[in-house]
């Protein structure tokens, strides 16, 4: 694993529990924004975080 993204995953699982509260799997662009802000990574790092979770959440319901 590259070493920017394993400090993006170190980060987001900062959050983690805190994101999994949310009510949705695709949150705006204010929510993006704010827990970028929160955690120190721009919106679209946390943006492509919520992409990569909902992948993984269909590959394992396939499986």
């Amino acid at each position: 694993m590259h070493c920017s993204q394993r400090f993006v995953e170190l980060k987001i699982c900062e959050v983690a529990p805190w994101l999994s509260c949310l009510e949705t799997q695709y949150p705006k662009t204010v929510m993006r924004e704010e827990v970028g802000r929160q955690i120190g990574l721009s919106a679209r790092k946390v943006q492509i975080w919520f992409q990569n979770q909902r992948q993984r959440a269909r590959r394992l319901q396939a499986s």
